[in-house]
């Protein structure tokens, strides 16, 4: 049997981001994608917002991206924003101008934390579904399994 193709996800993290906005995004797909075992399953690509590859976070961890926006070539499938940067909003009309023109051709677009802010500069919050998780951790954790659930079923399938 053919093995099926990994789709492409592509996280932004953005400049000033808290590292949980990328990594646990990142941890999710990784760890579905490990449950497909090459059935399919997805592909994760760090791409910056901006001219520089390199993205400061809060805890003043550096992050790399291999990437740029605008250098993206593959099909993408779910685009992810990291959180949000009040100083890209100021210099960043090249990385909008991307997110709206992208925006038509990725299957899912999603953001973490104040990413929202990033789609609403690119003007298309107001042409997708809004779904908002936010899990608390409870001493069973049935509360992120239900969180889990719902966005998978946000995604319009399981994710797994």
């Amino acid at each position: 049997m053919a093995r099926t193709k990994k789709k492409l996800i592509v996280v932004v993290p953005m400049p000033g981001i808290f590292l949980l906005d990328v990594a646990g995004p990142c941890d999710v797909f990784a760890a579905a994608d490990k449950i497909l075992d090459g059935n399919g399953g997805y592909e994760i690509l760090l791409a910056s917002p901006t001219n520089t590859k390199r993205i400061p976070t809060k805890s003043s961890v550096e992050l790399y991206c291999p990437v740029t926006v605008t250098a993206i070539t593959q099909p993408v499938d779910t685009l992810i924003i990291g959180g949000f940067s009040m100083p890209l909003l100021e210099k960043g009309e090249r990385f909008f101008q991307w997110l709206k023109g992208i925006y038509p051709k990725v299957n899912r677009i999603c953001s973490v934390c104040v990413g929202a802010y990033a789609l609403a500069e690119a003007g298309i919050l107001d042409s997708i579904e809004l779904v908002e998780v936010n899990p608390i951790r409870d001493h069973e954790n049935t509360t992120a399994g239900l969180a889990v659930e719902l966005a998978a079923s946000a995604l319009g399938a399981r994710i797994f």
